[in-house]
């Protein structure tokens, strides 16, 4: 499995490679994350992958910069799509190899069936332009039921049927494990089977829920460092994984209140108490 570094996702910040690239070296991370909006042409995906293999490093996810699941009109899809087939050409000029898309776990529109058959067709058309740029594409399924509620129409939010989802477009299209996700649908350890191999997942997000609240209670926008709290058993689920074979990048993903602190701390000191955290879990796994 890849640490991965991607200060976006851990609510630290943006910042450009060539900051976070001794930072990632310096505190033991194997893989950092694609810097889309920094890479605005082929010459400069190139030279960006350059530097990152001579520092020791992988790629780890290209970044969601666009929600294609978002519920928009087709022309508003028709322009998303043109321009993430763009990035997806930047990401192949660098070597990236993984990206994904959320699905959200309602609709205000469409009933359960028309919205899975909506899902279909449009992230099947990112599946096939994934696939030609040499990446493997994955679904993220949300988890929170307040979140749910939210919307007039229920939708897909466990591993289950996000499977099942990922299914109806092609067996090649992956998944990506959010811990919170997988811990507030109520999903299992055993629910990790329905993967069959690790070859399936695309990455993984760590975090820790509230312990103050219910599974049910949960807030999708407030989340901890993975082991901060005990409510996630993120170790079991990294241990699992490594089991079947999984070995593609480990991104902490918490929301409030550890991305304000996180941010209020200088860039180095947030970078290694992340790290510090994913070591302390694949210790705990026993994953070297």
């Amino acid at each position: 499995m890849l640490k991965n570094l991607a200060t976006r996702m851990t609510r630290i910040g943006t910042f450009p490679l060539d900051t976070l690239i001794p930072l990632a070296t310096k505190h033991g991370y194997d893989s950092i994350e694609f810097p889309l909006f920094e890479i605005k042409t082929v010459d400069e995906a190139k030279d960006a992958a350059l530097k990152v293999r001579n520092s020791g490093l992988e790629w780890g996810l290209m970044p969601m910069d666009i929600d294609i699941m978002r519920e928009c009109p087709d022309d508003e899809f028709e322009s998303d799509f043109l321009l993430l087939n763009q990035q997806m050409a930047l990401a192949e000029a660098a070597g990236v190899k993984r990206y994904y898309n959320h699905v959200w776990p309602g609709s205000n529109e469409r009933s359960f069936n028309e919205n899975f058959e909506w899902c279909v067709k449009r992230f099947g058309r990112v599946y096939k332009s994934a696939k030609e740029h040499g990446l493997q594409s994955g679904l993220e399924f949300i988890g929170p039921k307040t979140l749910q509620d939210a919307f007039k129409y229920p939708f897909i939010r466990n591993l289950k049927n996000i499977l099942t989802l990922a299914d109806a477009i092609s067996s090649e299209v992956g998944v990506l494990v959010d811990t919170y996700h997988w811990y507030t649908s109520g999903s299992t350890l055993e629910d990790l089977d329905l993967l069959q191999s690790g070859k399936r997942v695309v990455g993984v997000h760590l975090n820790d829920g509230w312990k103050e609240r219910t599974r049910d209670e949960q807030q999708d926008m407030e989340r901890e460092m993975p082991l901060a709290t005990g409510v996630i058993d993120a170790v079991s689920v990294i241990k699992k994984l490594d089991e079947m074979g999984f070995n593609g990048p480990v991104t902490v993903e918490p929301f409030e209140p550890a991305a304000t602190r996180l941010q209020a701390m200088p860039l180095d000191d947030a970078c290694k108490e992340v790290v510090d955290s994913l070591n302390k879990v694949f210790n705990l796994a026993q994953i070297q």
